[in-house]
């Protein structure tokens, strides 16, 4: 069994790659130990040479391997399935970094953070590429990425591109008025925090009145608590 799955993998690579016994062996522990049947080891082999490059590191692909058995992956249907699944992530997680000026393949960390996007979290390949243009107001990066995607998830149900758009525009209005509400107030609060409160005071009052309330708190050096208290007051 072992010299026709040895058999089979070099003939997956061919030419174009010397495998070394060493790399068949731990390709032999994802049947052996991993559980996985020959023929869903050698579809993910060749899943690897089309994604990474036929040079891919046999050690880095095994997570692959693991999450294929931790999924009861049994049929090669199986296999296909969450293989197109693994490619939809690399070729999403590709357009991310190359959203953000980067050439080069993602890392296993990105994969996940890209995965978890989309799957977990519900949002649209397209969404998370929208979304990529508000990594520009500083250091772009998955980990930047990840805390803009987690505000707009908490901050409402936006999941497709069109919907986060909508709601990145009208977020950005909202932070205009709240700067020129927040802006007259002795102890400004932080852009978030500033956001936050906007949102509650708009429900008391339009925008016009919450600046009238500001120009009265400028005017006696209040801060935001006491303007909270005179809108109520108004009320």
């Amino acid at each position: 069994d072992y010299v026709a799955f040895a058999e089979s993998v070099y003939a997956a690579f061919g030419d174009r790659r010397k495998v070394s016994p060493a790399e068949i062996a731990l390709a032999w522990e994802w049947v052996q130990d991993v559980g996985l049947k020959p023929e869903t080891v050698l579809m993910l082999l060749h899943h690897c040479i089309a994604q990474r490059g036929v040079q891919f590191s046999f050690k880095k692909a095994e997570p692959l391997a693991v999450r294929m058995k931790e999924e009861n992956v049994l049929t090669p249907e199986d296999a296909d399935a969450f293989l197109r699944h693994d490619q939809a992530v690399q070729e999403g997680a590709r357009r991310v970094l190359s959203r953000m000026g980067k050439r080069r393949a993602p890392s296993e960390d990105e994969l996940a953070l890209y995965e978890k996007w989309t799957g977990e979290w519900g949002f649209a390949p397209e969404a998370v590429l929208g979304a990529c243009a508000e990594t520009t107001k500083g250091d772009p990066s998955f980990k930047y990425l990840d805390g803009i995607l987690s505000g707009i998830r908490t901050r409402g149900d936006a999941r497709s591109g069109p919907q986060v758009e909508r709601q990145l525009e009208r977020e950005q209005e909202q932070n205009h008025l709240a700067r020129e509400i927040f802006s007259r107030l002795a102890g400004q609060p932080s852009t978030p925090a500033a956001l936050r409160l906007y949102q509650q005071f708009s429900q008391l009052y339009p925008h016009p009145v919450l600046l009238l309330a500001a120009e009265e708190c400028q005017r006696t050096h209040k801060n935001v608590e006491d303007m909270q208290a005179l809108l109520l007051s108004w009320q």
